[in-house]
């Protein structure tokens, strides 16, 4: 007498940003506990999808558009969606609540090894809460992120991404810290200076000593193209407001022409 089929589950799985990957909190930390819970239930994992370096704010999400329509192509198949925790399938309560719709339409039986869901007024309840705590954390999280981010620019250090010419060095005891780059650095100031004093009176002819330069990013034609040299250029009016404290480079004027 053969088994009877085993009931198919799709699983889904989301980090926000590459922190996450890089202290073992990535998608595939969050895929194996999912595998493992399905194994454990007699689930077959037919389909795994997921979302790095996305906010769980939002519902528009490549992962989660494609296994929405898998869902609704499989909808015969009566399947199971596991998600490791609640805060996984999204950070914001409207999002939350339109994910569950659209799954309860499709008849889709939510469940996870952290959590149990459930359709009594209790269960909706702590479904809720968890959902709500996930928002809160999201949105507590950014505003610690920008306000150590504000200290330590305060502090004299530039604690965004590295602006072209420059990156972000781990110093012991200061963190990381805003160094030259060469030979872009040199090349950027060249170009800044030479703006600033006028000898080069037009970003036409920065683009052009920028092409005599053999180290300045080039498309794979060998070019330096218009937009490259205009995000160059916004990025040096952005450099020289965040770092001129360090005495790199003078700032004479300013970097847009009228």
């Amino acid at each position: 007498m053969s088994d009877s089929p085993k009931r198919k589950a799709v699983i889904y799985a989301r980090v926000s940003s590459a922190a996450q990957v890089k202290k073992g909190q990535g998608a595939e930390s969050q895929i194996t506990t999912c595998e493992n819970f399905a194994q454990m239930r007699g689930y077959q994992v037919v389909k795994t999808f997921k979302d790095k370096g996305v906010s769980g704010r939002t519902g528009d999400r490549p992962g989660i558009n494609q296994l929405v329509d898998y869902l609704r192509c499989n909808r015969k198949d009566n399947l199971v969606l596991i998600i490791d925790d609640v805060s996984r399938l999204a950070r914001d309560m409207v999002v939350h609540r339109e994910l569950r719709d659209t799954f309860q339409d499709l008849g889709v039986k939510l469940e996870s090894p952290n959590f149990v869901f459930g359709s009594t007024s209790i269960d909706r309840l702590n479904e809720g809460l968890q959902a709500l705590f996930a928002e809160f954390f999201s949105y507590r999280n950014s505003e610690t992120s920008q306000s150590r981010s504000k200290a330590r620019l305060q502090n004299g250090y530039y604690p965004h991404p590295a602006p072209p010419g420059y990156e972000q060095k781990e110093f012991a005891g200061q963190g990381k810290i805003l160094v030259r780059k060469e030979p872009m650095a040199s090349i950027i100031q060249e170009a800044l200076e030479g703006y600033a004093s006028g000898r080069f009176q037009s970003q036409a002819e920065v683009k052009r000593y920028f092409e005599s330069q053999p180290y300045f990013p080039r498309t794979r034609h060998g070019t330096v193209t218009i937009r490259q040299s205009t995000a160059f250029s916004n990025a040096l009016s952005m450099l020289a407001l965040s770092v001129h404290r360090i005495g790199i480079f003078p700032i004479v004027r300013t970097f847009t022409k009228g």
